[in-house]
């Protein structure tokens, strides 16, 4: 009887408190009853009532593997429920004004779908639906009433604010009833449907959600890294350390020593087949590896990137400098900062040196010049080839200009040491820019006149020793030996011996200083030793004739005595 009395509008029901309704009451229950509710309208508010409620919440991410993934929801006519930045998740709610017979719809559903592995469907329970479209419609028309009696004091405002407690309630059961049809939904996936209920639901439709993520996300891994792993790795000093920033199978890039051995890893082959070709920047290699097949975290991607750069298996660009060695200026800040990283390009390193030919540049470098000395830096089997050949050109660069400074130093240095000059230039040729376009040949090139380099290189460093330990004694033996002649010249005298000495001497002071140094020290000696023995001769010649001079002296002395000294007078 209070049913059939308030749906005559004789009975006004607020709460399930009833009374009989007024003349003014009446009439604005006879004007809602006059007001026409459109079908959109209708829908948009299961719409909104969708997107409010708590299963749709409940259902729009969930946690796998312990990363949280984000479902896209939207509904039938495609109206969004939830709006994450990945799409690729995809759970579709059908509008209960969309359906009238719910076996009829799942059947279609599932033959419809049934390949879709990124989509599950959920057909609301409709048995509520009747009550659901009156409430909506009641909704609505107090609403209309509500625009256009809108002032308190007036009769009608009065008798509003009834209406709206009223209006209230009915919004309450209209939530009411989309949760409860929403967890009694039937799902379907994959050809398979599921029932719901307020027991289940929730268990139900998280398992069909893991089943899509791994359906979906195919090459996922076990695991992700963190955001900060990539700065650790290029900060790193301790190769031996590198191992321990990484967990898990997927992420086994270096040996205990710090040697590369994650050549075969998922990560990598995924990262190298996107920059394999050209440089691809950050942003972009982020954005494709999260999509699916992979869904790697910026973390696993910038880890990942690092792991490579530190392995010289990639080569980057950033702010117009090309980056070759995590050892480079920038590489820190590259990594420190997700924009930066989304900036910077990469691209792996297509030629490399054969192990032969980078075991034979390492040996080269460590055993026959031992660079580390020249270049105040470690290189080793781990250093990349682009490193390598760094290496090379700062050698080279260091003895060019050593000779420069040995020549501002000695000023006669071209004609004591004319030979150095064409070392250098052969050097010189060593000295140019690297880059990613030459350094395979550079390597090769110097591979092939190794031998040259290390000599040349050496034959520098022996006369910048010889400068400094031997050039002066070699110019006081030369002083001697024109001081010599000169001394000969003023007394008039020749000496063959000493003649052919000074020729070969001279020959020897023009030629190379540094290999005839003993053959000038013996010249040298030489030399004195004939001038001495010279000298000793005229020593000897002079004596006598100082002795007879004497004697001859004597005799005059003794003659003048024995005359008589009368003559004297």
């Amino acid at each position: 009887a209070l049913f059939i009395l308030t749906e005559a509008k004789v009975l006004l029901d607020t709460n399930k408190t009833y009374r009989i309704t007024s003349d003014i009451e009446q009439r604005l229950l006879d004007e809602m009853k006059g007001y026409t509710v459109q079908q959109y309208v209708k829908k948009s508010k299961v719409v909104a009532a969708y997107k409010s409620s708590t299963f749709i919440k409940s259902i729009s991410s969930i946690n796998d593997s312990s990363l949280l993934y984000n479902f896209y929801i939207t509904t039938d006519n495609d109206d969004e429920l939830t709006t994450p930045a990945l799409k690729q998740l995809k759970v579709k709610v059908k509008s209960l004004y969309s359906f009238d017979d719910r076996v009829k719809e799942v059947d279609a559903l599932k033959v419809q779908h049934q390949n879709d592995k990124d989509l599950i469907w959920l057909v609301p329970d409709n048995n509520s639906f009747t009550e659901l479209n009156k409430l909506i419609d009641e909704v609505e028309r107090i609403g209309y009433l509500e625009q256009h009696y809108n002032n308190p004091n007036s009769e009608e405002g009065k008798i509003m604010i009834s209406f709206s407690t009223s209006k209230t309630e009915k919004q309450a059961r209209i939530a009411a009833i989309i949760e409860e049809s929403l967890m009694n939904a039937t799902a379907v996936y994959l050809y398979n449907t599921f029932q719901l209920d307020a027991g289940n639901w929730q268990g139900t439709l998280q398992l069909q959600q893991r089943q899509i993520i791994q359906n979906v996300f195919s090459r996922r891994l076990t695991a992700q890294l963190t955001d900060a792993v990539a700065l650790s790795v290029v900060k790193e000093i301790n190769n031996n350390k590198l191992q321990n920033y990484f967990n898990g199978p997927d992420f086994q890039f270096f040996d205990a020593h710090g040697n590369f051995i994650g050549n075969n890893l998922k990560v990598v082959e995924e990262v190298i087949y996107k920059i394999r070709h050209t440089f691809v920047d950050g942003a972009t290699l982020e954005k494709d590896l999260e999509q699916p097949p992979t869904g790697y975290t910026f973390g696993t991607v910038s880890g990942t990137v690092a792991a490579l750069l530190r392995s010289g298996k990639i080569i980057a660009k950033y702010n117009g400098n090309d980056i070759f060695s995590w050892k480079d200026s920038g590489v820190q800040t590259l990594f420190n900062a997700a924009k930066e990283f989304r900036k910077a390009s990469f691209k792996q390193i297509s030629k490399i040196l054969s192990i032969l030919q980078k075991e034979e540049l390492v040996k080269c470098l460590l055993n026959d010049i031992e660079v580390e000395q020249y270049i105040k830096r470690k290189i080793d089997y781990n250093t990349n080839d682009f490193e390598l050949m760094n290496a090379v050109r700062d050698l080279t660069k260091f003895f060019t200009d050593k000779v420069t400074t040995l020549k501002s130093v000695e000023k006669d240095f071209d004609k004591l040491f004319p030979d150095v000059e064409a070392k250098r230039e052969f050097l010189l040729d060593f000295t140019g820019a690297i880059s990613e376009a030459n350094y395979i040949d550079r390597a090769v090139e110097f591979l092939n006149s190794k031998t040259i380099f290390v000599a040349n290189i050496k034959a520098i460093e022996k006369v910048e020793k010889f400068i400094r330990n031997n050039l002066p004694k070699v110019k006081e033996w030369k002083a001697f030996v024109i001081g010599e002649s000169d001394e000969l010249d003023k007394a008039a005298q020749t000496n063959t011996a000493i003649d052919g000495l000074k020729t070969e001497f001279n020959d020897l002071y023009s030629q190379n200083l540094v290999g005839n140094f003993a053959g000038l020290q013996d010249k040298t000696q030489k030399i004195k030793d004939q001038y001495h023995t010279l000298f000793s001769e005229q020593v000897l010649i002079l004596s006598g004739k100082y002795t007879q001079l004497k004697a001859d002296a004597d005799a005059l002395i003794t003659e003048i005595k024995s005359l008589p000294e009368g003559l004297n007078i």
